[in-house]
């Protein structure tokens, strides 16, 4: 009885973390240059977990072991890009 109580436990565990890992996974694609530029941030930035973008200069920030970090930034850095910058072909059709 005692085994199938901790294999009980565990099942329900695993299921528990891989569903709150879902949830972060979702959260940080949720994190886009529309966020950032609608809070006052003009960068996007993605680093790996140990990058130092996302560790200072930043509004929201979320990390995850599998996608790194994803942050809106007030200063450029390593991983970041430009959110209000238009692409030169849309400039291009815009001025025809």
């Amino acid at each position: 009885m005692w085994r199938i109580k901790n294999i009980f436990f565990l099942a329900v565990f695993f299921l528990c973390v891989c569903l709150l890992n879902a949830d972060l996974i979702a959260a940080i694609h949720q994190i886009n240059c529309t966020l950032c530029t609608n809070t006052g941030y003009p960068y996007l930035c993605r680093t790996p977990m140990g990058g130092v973008a996302c560790a200072s200069h930043m509004g929201d920030t979320i990390c995850s072991a599998e996608e790194g970090c994803v942050c809106c930034r007030s200063i450029p850095g390593k991983g970041c890009e430009r959110c209000d910058v238009v692409d030169d072909a849309i400039e291009d059709d815009i001025a025809l």
